[in-house]
């Protein structure tokens, strides 16, 4: 690319930042004395990080920022746009920050608005982790607040509450399974299918590492038996068949388990 093209696009990207920040601090009820020169500052030496942690910390920013209508969801992907220019930084902290701040800026009743944004953020990056948490956040967000988020499969969040389809793109992500445990367990609070939430914890407890699963296999081989009588659940899924050879002395009563 051309130097001039590439001077012309920082100048487009500088330009766009600057509109953001006076946008945000002119809809604020009321931001701190110098914050605008603050932020001119980090666009002027090229610092992102600087600039993003800024905007973060100003809390009236981030509120002006979330009750804007048609621009929030411009403003939010400038803001990720932004983050991709963050050098030497731990940018997942900042995509973690910013989520927070969206979330802690909404009310109940804008819960599908904060998911909205949160999805926008979520769109615009490509960490697997980072997009890991940004799910978590946003089920959990919709399980406190609003849980009919969770139900539509058309829905944005509703699509990922089935454990096969979760479990698949986790795997094409090439996700570790520690790093699937947060998720798998926010599904489970979040769903409302019983079959579901059993799906999920299961593969939640699969996350765990094989020492920790072999003291879990007999506990385990039980819920499975427990979940066959009432879900109709087929097989069991503990990793070890000769526990179950041991679980098959449980026998199940209406009142609670007894050892024949």
């Amino acid at each position: 690319m051309p130097a001039s093209a590439s001077s012309a696009l920082v100048n487009v990207a500088e330009d766009a930042e600057l509109r953001l920040v006076r946008l945000l601090a002119d809809s604020a009820h009321s931001t701190r004395a110098g914050f605008v020169q603050d932020c001119e500052a980090c666009i002027l030496h090229g610092d992102a990080a600087q600039l993003m942690r800024t905007i973060l910390e100003e809390k009236g920013a981030i509120s002006a920022l979330v009750s804007l209508e048609e621009e929030a969801v411009s403003a939010v992907s400038l803001l990720a746009a932004l983050l991709d220019r963050v050098k030497e930084v731990n940018s997942s902290k900042l995509v973690d920050d910013l989520a927070d701040s969206v979330i802690q800026s909404t009310s109940n009743e804008e819960t599908s608005k904060a998911v909205s944004l949160l999805a926008t953020l979520y769109n615009m990056r490509s960490e697997p982790l980072e997009k890991v948490g940004l799910l978590v956040k946003m089920i959990d967000l919709a399980t406190a607040r609003q849980p009919a988020l969770l139900e539509s499969s058309s829905s944005f969040l509703g699509r990922w509450m089935e454990a096969s389809k979760l479990s698949s793109m986790l795997d094409d992500w090439q996700v570790e399974p520690v790093n699937r445990r947060a998720l798998y367990r926010a599904a489970a609070s979040g769903t409302t299918s019983s079959l579901s939430e059993q799906r999920f914890t299961l593969l939640t407890i699969e996350t765990y590492s094989e020492s920790v699963c072999e003291r879990l296999d007999l506990f385990l081989c039980n819920i499975c038996l427990f979940g066959s009588f009432l879900m109709h659940i087929e097989g069991c899924r503990c990793r070890s068949p000769g526990i179950c050879e041991e679980s098959s002395n449980w026998s199940y009563s209406r009142s609670s388990f007894s050892f024949r």
